[in-house]
């Protein structure tokens, strides 16, 4: 817990929602004590946490007020939080667009290895009898990346700078299948900002998509590299497809309690509303 002295009084608060708080005190604060509305309840100014703490027995206006104030503040404020998919062309409906790759682009037939596509089935681009036929991960009709691994290291296959805030938490992740029933499988390993966060192995199945995700903090960064390399070299097998990429930031704990906290008042004021 962390207390702030406010009107004189020490507040105790989640010390995850201490920051949240205290803006929300300070815009109510604002609110009420312009003059629009000073007769509904004037203690409210400054006391954000009493006026939830003893939310039954509030005047039921301001109680609703505050809980919409809640929710819009926690929409309204910029941040990590409020992000979806930041990537480009995560599931590469695009087409070959919104990233690098060190690998041969060849949208017609794939002879050789080191090469790359986006198709709707690994078996249009390569016609080899081990290829098997399938769809996306997305729909099992839309695109996917399609790959014959390289049988040289360290080159990137698919690459997106992004920017990110800084001292936040951040999640990457895809689909990854086997389109070819020759072995050795591709063994992806996973990197943002030259540090490797995770390798994982392609399905041992052919045309079976597996997830994979690894969590990152930006720190001081404001630009995150991301970064997938095959570390299988061998010139037979180690075809594959990658589908449905993402990167997104984790919301923080104190996003869902101040909706909760929005929630609840508008319970109240429900509640308060039918009891009268």
């Amino acid at each position: 817990m962390r207390s702030v002295i406010s009107q004189g009084r020490a507040v105790a608060y989640p010390l995850g929602m201490h920051s949240w708080m205290r803006l929300l005190e300070l815009r109510l604060s604002r609110v009420f004590s312009g003059g629009t509305v000073p007769s509904l309840y004037p203690s409210v100014q400054g006391d954000v946490a009493r006026s939830f703490k003893g939310g039954m027995n509030m005047n039921p206006i301001v109680l609703f007020l505050s809980s919409l104030f809640a929710i819009a503040i926690t929409l309204a404020i910029p941040g990590p939080a409020h992000c979806g998919n930041l990537l480009i062309n995560g599931n590469f409906e695009q087409g070959n667009t919104g990233f690098s790759s060190d690998y041969s682009f060849t949208p017609g037939a794939n002879q050789v290895a080191g090469e790359y596509t986006v198709t709707t089935d690994p078996a249009l681009w390569n016609r080899d009898q081990a290829t098997l036929s399938y769809g996306d991960h997305t729909t099992g009709s839309g695109r996917m990346f399609a790959i014959n691994g390289a049988t040289s290291p360290n080159l990137t296959l698919w690459s997106e700078l992004v920017g990110v805030a800084p001292n936040s938490n951040y999640e990457f992740g895809g689909w990854l299948s086997t389109w070819s029933w020759v072995t050795p499988v591709a063994d992806l390993s996973i990197s943002i900002n030259g540090e490797v966060l995770g390798s994982f192995p392609a399905p041992s199945a052919t045309g079976e998509w597996n997830t994979f995700s690894v969590m990152w903090n930006s720190g001081s960064s404001n630009s995150a590299l991301l970064r997938i390399t095959d570390s299988q070299t061998a010139a037979g097998g180690n075809d594959f497809a990658i589908d449905d990429l993402h990167f997104a930031a984790v919301p923080e704990p104190s996003t869902f309690v101040l909706f909760g906290i929005g929630g609840i008042g508008l319970a109240a004021y429900v509640w308060r509303r039918r009891r009268s």
